[in-house]
């Protein structure tokens, strides 16, 4: 069996995947339709968008023009893959969109095909060679269609943070999911005079050997407590949503360090800039030392706008402090209009006052 030919970085249009991101982002509800493995791929695209708060449904092409369609209307979006760019059972549901006024995005390595040329945007799907020696099954071309669904979501994580933030907010849930692990008791979040925020938490620290790989191959948070990779990616895979994928490969710049006082009894730092390595550094730390330290800082390739906004971080904060009430101590450090303010974020918060901020606001 061969290994899957993929090479889709030369064909990525920055410019193309940047509009894609802001249509999704600012959809009421978004349609996603293919057939075949294309269809599935959509199928976990939708779920996908789902996962970070964006009303998204399969809408099955055997369904569309019976009434399925019925899901989409004006100024929503609709995704469609085809590899081809042909699908005859796709074209009705275009038509549809069309006369819905509904904004098209299509997934192909057909840049001339009917489905590209319908569309407001169109992401260009590449891949060499299938994984099987026939060259027949859509091995290698599924799995570059889910990178490009896993980078739109990520991309709109990044993005959100200027309208419904959740960049950056993984590093904080994976502090929690370390806590509920029963490992950590402080995190600390700082918002920076750059534009980058600090998460840091007291838990065990991801092991040192496995950092790399957990944040750009794996989908997973800090809550992991195994050396052995089989065993790692049946417990963990997929605990902490988008999760530590999202973090590096949309930003501009992150600094990961992992302590494992206690354990390894050392140090290591990861920086990566817009996804690509671009320094490491290992060392000795004492025993007591052990947590994960996060610095974060949005891609400006999901718009130059893009900005992490304290009034959604500490909205979260709040909420996560709520639901681990007296079981977790909860910082933060900002710069508001009066100068450097610090929060600590109290245990035992009504459901009240919960409720008014929430719902009421």
């Amino acid at each position: 069996m061969g290994y899957p030919d993929v090479q889709m970085k030369e064909h990525f249009d920055a410019e193309q995947f940047a509009k894609a991101v802001e249509l999704l982002s600012y959809a009421p509800r978004i349609g996603a339709a293919g057939c075949g493995h294309s269809g599935i791929a959509c199928q976990h695209f939708a779920h996908l968008m789902c996962c970070i708060e964006r009303p998204a449904r399969f809408i099955s092409p055997a369904e569309a023009v019976h009434g399925a369609t019925g899901f989409i209307q004006e100024g929503d979006v609709m995704v469609f893959a085809s590899r081809g760019g042909k699908t005859k059972e796709l074209l009705p549901i275009v038509d549809i969109c069309k006369a819905k006024g509904v904004h098209i995005i299509t997934v192909t390595e057909n840049m001339e095909s009917p489905l590209a040329q319908a569309a407001d945007v169109v992401l260009k799907q590449h891949v060499n060679k299938e994984t099987d020696k026939w060259n027949a099954q859509g091995t290698t071309s599924t799995t570059a269609l889910c990178m490009i669904f896993h980078a739109l979501q990520a991309g709109e994580l990044a993005f959100g943070c200027q309208q419904h933030d959740h960049s950056g907010t993984g590093a904080d849930d994976n502090s929690v999911d370390e806590h509920l692990a029963g490992f950590c008791t402080k995190i600390k979040v700082v918002l920076n005079k750059d534009g980058s925020a600090t998460v840091s938490d007291n838990g065990r620290g991801i092991p040192t050997e496995l950092l790399e790989e957990i944040f750009t191959s794996l989908n997973m948070g800090s809550n992991i407590n195994t050396s052995n990779k089989a065993s790692l990616k049946a417990e963990t895979l997929g605990q902490n949503g988008t999760g530590t994928l999202a973090i590096c490969g949309l930003a501009e710049r992150v600094e990961i360090t992992s302590h494992r006082g206690g354990t390894e009894n050392i140090w290591k730092t990861l920086v990566f800039e817009e996804g690509e390595k671009v320094a490491e550094d290992t060392g000795k730390c004492s025993p007591d030392k052990h947590g994960m330290t996060i610095k974060y800082k949005p891609s400006k390739v999901m718009g130059k706008q893009t900005k992490i906004v304290w009034d959604q971080v500490h909205n979260e904060l709040l909420n996560l402090q709520y639901l681990n009430k007296n079981k977790i101590h909860i910082d933060s450090v900002y710069l508001g209009k009066d100068g450097i303010v610090e929060e600590k974020y109290k245990t035992g918060a009504s459901m009240k006052n919960t409720y008014d901020r929430n719902i009421l606001n």
